[in-house]
């Protein structure tokens, strides 16, 4: 352990204090994710309650993941060309919108909730799901609000709100379980807590948020052309990212669809299938924080994504094979016999964690040639629709998820194609290739050792 914390102290001090407040942003929302998940079988939330709950996640996801980060990656992009005037009308534009979205997406999700559930749950009833909508409409400017922060270079206050936001969330979750109250108290505490936090954050004289743009900058006028070019930046990111979510949510959805809506199910599935909290922040927040920089500086850019990349793996790879081998020892007791079933849905996910560390869609963005990426992402929900749907008939749920590892690594290896045709950039310029190969087989060797050794012991 003590060399553990060495690496991670070892990996704050030596990089862009900016790129690690980035991460601390997404870290500290996978924790609070994570804690819950925990905490709630310890304090006697049931199955079902716990299925619900990682129902609303989900459509809160297909909801909202592919606006906000179209949008967010936009802006990144463009905010850093622009002179300070400018990128402040950008800004003070850009919240608006946000919050005007919110309002609008989460409305249609309320008047129109009994079809929508019924298409993406199979059940047209989601207890507490209208508060959970209050939720997302207040949660999502924040989420944006915290872009503009790291496109401001203000990583102390994005470091303070994070925290102070994640743990209020935290709080607004369990503490009305502690005191007595239901599950669905939780969610109402839940939606107070985030339209406060909005509302704080919010300066009502001008109807953005508080972002340190002065006043005098601070209209909601654009120059026609900067906004055609954040819409033109932003669209097919936006695509992208919609077909990205259908990829990701394709797979609870099919869970949903082949048991039949079954929350026990459900959350089986979602217990198994959750990404290493610090792998996915740190890999987006590298991702979010050098898109600027691949944009001014290519050169400079792919080395500081191959740079990451590296201290990324000689990071996670180790704690991976460490997870992976003393997972049957450590699963129930953390997670509880509840959860026992997600045990090898969870190892086999672990081996997605390879793709993690080759990150060409940043370049791919980072020069301009993002109008591909909503094919890649298309042909990528094709082909897991076909695999999921095919290995789930042979392997059960296990099947789903071997079909999500697969095109994992396939929607890489395409997208690294594509950087290579048009760029002429090689997967070395910001990959440490050999490094990640033998990483990997080192990985998958400790998956077989973990999954056939218990059988061959029997079996002698």
């Amino acid at each position: 352990m003590h060399w553990l914390t060495d690496r991670v102290r070892h990996y704050w001090r030596t990089g862009n204090t900016l790129v690690r407040a980035g991460q601390l942003a997404q870290l500290l929302r996978q924790i609070v994710l994570i804690s819950v998940a925990l905490l709630l079988p310890r304090l006697m939330v049931s199955n079902a309650e716990i299925g619900r709950w990682e129902q609303m996640q989900y459509l809160g996801y297909l909801l909202g993941f592919a606006w906000l980060a179209g949008t967010g990656q936009a802006y990144l992009t463009r905010v850093r060309t622009l002179e300070k005037a400018a990128a402040d009308r950008l800004t003070t534009q850009l919240l608006r919108i946000t919050l005007g979205f919110s309002l609008g997406i989460c409305l249609f999700a309320f008047i129109l909730q009994k079809p929508l559930l019924a298409l993406l749950t199979s059940d047209d009833e989601l207890p507490g799901w209208s508060f959970y909508l209050i939720f997302l409409a207040s949660h999502w400017p924040a989420l944006m609000y915290e872009q503009v922060l790291l496109a401001q270079s203000r990583a102390r206050r994005l470091i303070w709100f994070s925290v102070f936001s994640n743990l209020a969330l935290l709080m607004a979750l369990i503490l009305p379980l502690l005191l007595g109250y239901g599950w669905s108290v939780s969610i109402q505490f839940l939606a107070v807590v985030a339209l406060v936090k909005t509302l704080l954050i919010i300066d009502p004289k001008a109807w953005r948020l508080q972002t340190g743009v002065r006043r005098k900058t601070a209209t909601f006028e654009l120059p026609i052309h900067e906004g055609n070019k954040l819409f033109r930046t932003a669209f097919p990111l936006i695509l992208y990212a919609i077909m990205g979510s259908l990829v990701v949510s394709f797979d609870p959805w099919l869970v949903n669809f082949w048991y039949d809506g079954d929350e026990s199910q459900f959350v089986i599935f979602r217990y198994g299938t959750r990404e290493l909290p610090l792998v996915a922040a740190i890999a987006n927040g590298i991702g979010s924080t050098l898109l600027p920089l691949i944009g001014e500086d290519r050169s400079a850019g792919l080395v500081q994504l191959r740079k990451s990349s590296l201290r990324l793996m000689h990071l996670f790879f180790p704690l991976m094979f460490i997870l992976m081998l003393s997972s049957p020892w450590w699963w129930e007791p953390l997670f509880t016999e509840q959860f026992a079933a997600s045990l090898p849905l969870f190892q086999i996910f672990l081996l997605s964690g390879i793709s993690r560390f080759i990150m060409p869609v940043v370049i791919i963005m980072g020069t301009g040639h993002s109008k591909v990426l909503p094919g890649l992402a298309f042909l990528e929900l094709l082909i897991n629709a076909a695999l999921s749907f095919w290995l789930v008939s042979i392997m059960g749920m296990a099947g789903i998820v071997w079909a999500t590892v697969i095109v994992y690594m396939l929607d890489k290896v395409l997208a690294g194609i594509y950087v290579y045709h048009k760029e002429g950039i090689r997967l070395n310029d910001y990959c440490a290739w050999p490094w990640l190969v033998g990483y990997s087989l080192l990985l998958a060797g400790s998956y077989l050792l973990i999954d056939f050794l218990p059988g061959l012991i029997e079996g002698s």
